[in-house]
């Protein structure tokens, strides 16, 4: 009280230089609050954004959950697979393969749009018959289906693959996840003993 006192029965140089401390010191006191909720705002903003890409990854496992709890309830019976494919002649060969992969895209749910015999080949004496088709379905699904063929026994070998999306030519507002069209030709070996449907011809090297 006292000083307020002097304060105000002093000089008016004085008091208008009080007057101006106490402005300034209100200024700077609002400025470092509203600085402290802008570094607060940036932190929580840069935390969020943090936990998005987090979360992201995670999906991103999640999506290749089926495919790995499919192959490993599946490593038994794989493991007494032979490394080559099943069949007597090449064309019984290739109807096994088409079985399988008619299987496989059930169980991954895609659309298998076509199927055809790949051209044979040959390498390093080796034999090998395959298959080119043309299957549809959502990200997760088709990243079920290439997995599944990459680690399947019998071994196969993906030669070919081309992914594309169908959103250009689907009309009107999407409904549900986006269909992706994959192309894909893949070879699995002959067993050596396989007679060969063209007489040991037409081998592509």
């Amino acid at each position: 009280m006292d000083s307020l006192t002097r304060l105000l029965n002093s000089a008016s140089g004085v008091r208008r230089g009080a007057a101006v401390a106490l402005a300034v010191a209100v200024v700077g006191g609002a400025v470092a609050v509203g600085l402290a909720a802008v570094a607060s705002v940036a932190s929580h903003a840069e935390s969020v954004h943090d936990k998005r890409q987090q979360l992201g990854r995670l999906q991103a496992v999640l999506s290749l959950k089926p495919a790995l709890a499919a192959a490993h309830s599946s490593d038994g019976a794989e493991a007494e697979r032979s490394e080559f494919l099943r069949g007597s002649n090449p064309a019984l060969v290739q109807a096994e393969l088409q079985a399988w992969l008619g299987l496989m895209a059930e169980t991954h749910e895609v659309k298998l749009q076509s199927v055809g015999n790949a051209p044979p080949l040959e390498q390093e004496g080796m034999r090998y018959a395959g298959l080119r088709a043309n299957v549809s379905g959502t990200n997760e699904a088709i990243q079920g289906l290439i997995y599944e063929i990459e680690t399947t026994r019998p071994y196969l070998i993906i030669r070919q693959a081309q992914l594309h999306s169908t959103l250009t030519s689907q009309q009107g507002p999407r409904r549900g996840p986006e269909e992706l069209v994959l192309q894909v030709q893949f070879y699995g070996a002959l067993p050596p003993d396989t007679a060969s449907a063209d007489g040991g011809t037409g081998a592509v090297r």
